[in-house]
């Protein structure tokens, strides 16, 4: 028997539900009605989200007692085999199984598109998934960034598509297979037997992107796709669309970068694989509001523009703040940025404000001498209330407490409303 069927017997509970990956599979399995329960060591955000939709979320003993009382465990990629959690349902007999037992059981009959794991890719997976679902084809998604318009991170549908992140596919064979990174193509994944292998080579310099005439180029087993005459307008984007030398569409994104330009011309050649009308994809990447944490506008706060971005590496970060400052223009620019990603290079941003949150190493804090280094979320908080002036713009980097600092602004104005 499938270690994935005995799902059916009573409650799923996941190690490490805040990991990479786990969140949707939480919610996914949640939908379909399993009772779910999860663990975790952190506070990161997700977890207030999967616990307002059914998912029970616990620390400390209180999980330790959850992993006993479940009827199936699995644990996140890469968690340490002596975990308390772990170790516990071993000594009790509880079967275990991975997630990519549970992806396997959410692919049954279903059409698998699996994206990589960096960043263009996950977003052209979010896009994917948005299209099938604005076409009424019911998909099933389990990604690794969360998609308002989709509800979150997982979404089980009762149509014949899975679109899925490729970071643990084990026995599964995807029809399409969406890596954009072209490292990660050349290095990291192999070419699954039947699956069609899409990649984006960027023709112009990677370090200076050219948003005036970039072309870039996407190979999909032998048929030709790009994109050309790329426009940036403010926080939009514009490009055309070629495939084979023949022009298909002009498309207007929401999203500004060229990493947007990259998952939308990704997104346009697997869709038309998948047989979806031309129309209804154009009209689903135009309407695609983004991802939560990808250069994502959370509003504005007594005059500042709130700006939020999960990069997870010094490129990401790079890229963020040249977007912002392309953008926004003179305005004064404030870049928080988590200290595991100034760890290795030194602090030469575009940014007027530079604040690291975290503790450093000496040689980092003299790499960082010209920004401001604080110890963590409450003492950035605090110093920003002292420093922001209406017209500034602030962009929050990286992973853990900096990714909740636009929600404390943004938290205090219902409690402005209320006091005026």
């Amino acid at each position: 028997m499938d270690r994935a069927s005995t799902i059916d017997r009573g409650r799923i509970h996941l190690i490490g539900v805040d990991q990479p990956g786990m969140p949707g599979l939480a919610q996914a399995l949640a939908g379909s009605g399993q009772e779910v329960s999860g663990s975790t060591v952190g506070s990161d955000p997700s977890i207030t989200w999967l616990r307002e939709r059914g998912v029970r979320v616990d620390s400390g003993h209180s999980a330790h007692r959850l992993a006993i009382g479940a009827q199936l465990v699995v644990p996140a990629p890469g968690l340490d085999r002596f975990h308390p959690e772990l170790v516990a349902a071993i000594k009790h007999g509880i079967p275990r199984s991975s997630r990519a037992d549970l992806l396997g059981w959410l692919a049954q009959g279903r059409t698998v598109i699996a994206v990589g794991g960096d960043r263009s890719s996950g977003l052209a997976g979010a896009m994917i998934g948005w299209i099938l679902d604005r076409s009424c084809l019911g998909p099933t998604v389990v990604l690794s960034r969360r998609v308002p318009q989709l509800g979150g991170w997982g979404l089980l549908g009762d149509g014949h598509h899975l679109v899925c992140t490729a970071d643990d596919l084990g026995a599964i064979q995807p029809s399409i297979l969406i890596v954009l990174d072209e490292a990660t193509a050349s290095s990291d994944h192999t070419p699954v037997a039947g699956a069609d292998w899409i990649f984006a080579r960027d023709l112009g310099s990677p370090e200076q992107p050219n948003l005036s005439g970039e072309r870039l180029s996407l190979e999909m087993t032998d048929i030709g796709w790009w994109a050309a005459d790329i426009r940036q307008d403010r926080a939009k984007t514009r490009f055309r669309v070629f495939h084979n030398g023949d022009y298909v569409a002009e498309i207007w994104l929401k999203q500004p970068g060229v990493a947007a330009v990259w998952a939308a011309l990704a997104t346009v050649a697997a869709c038309q694989r998948l047989d979806l009308p031309l129309e209804s994809i154009t009209e689903g990447l135009e309407e695609f509001a983004g991802v939560s944490r990808g250069f994502e506008c959370r509003g504005s706060y007594r005059g500042v523009t709130l700006l939020d971005d999960d990069a997870a590496d010094p490129g990401e970060v790079d890229e963020a703040i040249a977007l912002a400052r392309r953008i926004h223009g003179p305005r004064r620019l404030w870049a928080v940025v988590a200290a595991n990603l100034v760890e290795q290079v030194e602090v030469l941003w575009p940014a007027d404000r530079v604040m690291i949150v975290g503790p450093l190493s000496s040689i980092s804090r003299e790499r960082s001498a010209r920004a401001m280094v604080v110890a963590g979320r409450d003492e950035a908080i605090a110093e920003l209330d002292r420093s922001l002036e209406p017209g500034d713009v602030l962009l929050t980097l990286g992973a853990g407490d900096v990714g909740t600092i636009a929600d404390e602004f943004i938290g205090r104005l219902s409690s402005d409303r209320k006091a005026g």
